[in-house]
């Protein structure tokens, strides 16, 4: 957006113009929703947090001091709405058994033979390298 049509906008939002702001976020709306996709993996979660975050710029208009940095503000306002959110909601996990590159990991180390792992364990320590086994645990 054009730093002098920008300016303006801002300016005449703060005054109360609710077109001018309708306009300036406009510009920013589908910006603002990818961000806090990203951030929160919900595009429902999103969409709500985009509108709470036009809804505070709307409502704290009068604190920016610097026109020019309006974007920015918008940003700051849905990174920290976005941030608030993920700490209210405990983190989600997969239930065991259903992370597929694990299993993927373990039927890999499943079809390996005893000798497989004998072969290793001599190859590590006749290259010089400590096998990653912490003292005190014997390995095979």
């Amino acid at each position: 957006m054009e730093t002098l049509t920008q300016t303006t906008l801002v300016l005449a939002a703060q005054a109360g113009d609710q077109v001018a702001f309708e306009t300036l976020v406009g510009a920013y709306r589908r910006e603002l929703l990818m961000h806090c996709y990203r951030m929160l993996g919900s595009p429902h979660d999103a969409e709500d947090l985009v509108q709470e975050t036009l809804l505070r710029a709307w409502e704290n208009r009068a604190t920016l001091t610097s026109p020019g940095s309006y974007r920015a503000w918008l940003y700051r306002i849905a990174t920290n709405l976005c941030l608030n959110a993920l700490t209210r909601v405990p983190r989600r996990s997969l239930p065991p058994g259903t992370d597929p590159r694990r299993d993927a990991f373990n039927r890999g180390i499943a079809k390996k033979s005893p000798a497989y792992f004998q072969n290793l364990h001599l190859t590590i320590r006749s290259c010089g390298c400590r096998p990653l086994v912490p003292t005190g645990i014997r390995s095979g």
